[in-house]
């Protein structure tokens, strides 16, 4: 069974130089631990000045691109 103190004990045996890397697996599994949570992560302005895009634009994108899709020239 692992204990928190057999974790500090090896914690205490690594060379300096490693404790960024440990830190940033610690931060790994603490963020895997609240991947359950409701997490919400705001794009604060992501789209701002961006013209806005609807249905009919998108339909429009889609014909532009895959409208001759699978026709050849003979």
């Amino acid at each position: 069974m692992v204990t928190k103190q057999i974790i500090i004990d090896e914690l205490e045996a690594l060379p300096p130089e490693t404790l960024p890397e440990l830190k940033a697996f610690m931060e790994f599994l603490r963020f895997k631990a609240e991947k359950g949570t409701n997490r919400f992560i705001k794009l604060g302005g992501l789209w701002e000045g961006l013209p806005l895009v609807d249905e009919a634009d998108i339909a429009e994108a889609r014909r532009e691109m895959w409208g001759s899709f699978g026709e050849r020239e003979l």
